[in-house]
């Protein structure tokens, strides 16, 4: 399966959230939590995780992500 499920969620998702959070109904609020739950649910997530060195040789790690749903993990 493509999973091309979560890429029409993904778009949904970001469509909604560029909508002022201010502005944002309960019912509104609501559906973005439901693609949330359903992003979770039905996502084969890939995660990446990021290092990365400064120059005095420390490494940091960025949240780790979804390259699919871009779900963050910690």
């Amino acid at each position: 399966m493509d999973q091309a499920d979560i890429h029409a969620m993904c778009n949904a998702k970001n469509a909604l959230e560029n909508y002022p959070e201010k502005d944002r109904n309960p019912v509104y609020k609501s559906i973005i939590s439901m693609i949330n739950a359903y992003l979770d649910t039905y996502c084969k997530h890939r995660v990446i995780v990021h290092i990365s060195d400064d120059d005095s040789r420390e490494y940091t790690m960025s949240p780790s992500y979804c390259e699919k749903c871009q779900k963050t993990f910690s």
